[in-house]
């Protein structure tokens, strides 16, 4: 961020006079905080809007069969983990299971 900001900083302040130095660096910062932090607040509600979206899609598509298949996959999970193989290693068939549910 700093190889963004100082050369944007520089151009801003480079014409003018040294009475004028020290008001528009404060201006500049405020309105660089300002447009991030409206940023950041418009991307944690497109994402929140979004993961509830999808959290209706994946509890859409449940249905008693896919309970009978996760009931089992999960079965076969704890015997998985009873061989000693890692947590990545016997998420995979539930993750194979939820990724064939899911509308493309």
């Amino acid at each position: 961020m700093a190889c963004f900001f100082m050369p944007v900083t520089a151009i801003t302040l480079s014409g003018l006079t040294p009475e004028r130095l020290a008001a528009a660096s404060s201006l500049s910062n405020f309105v660089r905080t300002l447009a991030g932090s409206i940023g950041t607040s418009i991307t944690t509600t497109l994402w929140t809007d979004r993961e509830s979206m999808r959290h209706s899609y994946l509890a859409e598509s449940i249905t008693p069969r896919l309970c009978g298949l996760l009931t089992s996959a999960s079965a076969s999970t704890q015997s998985l983990a009873l061989a000693w193989l890692s947590h990545s290693d016997t998420a995979m068939p539930i993750r194979f299971l939820i990724r064939k549910q899911t509308p493309p």
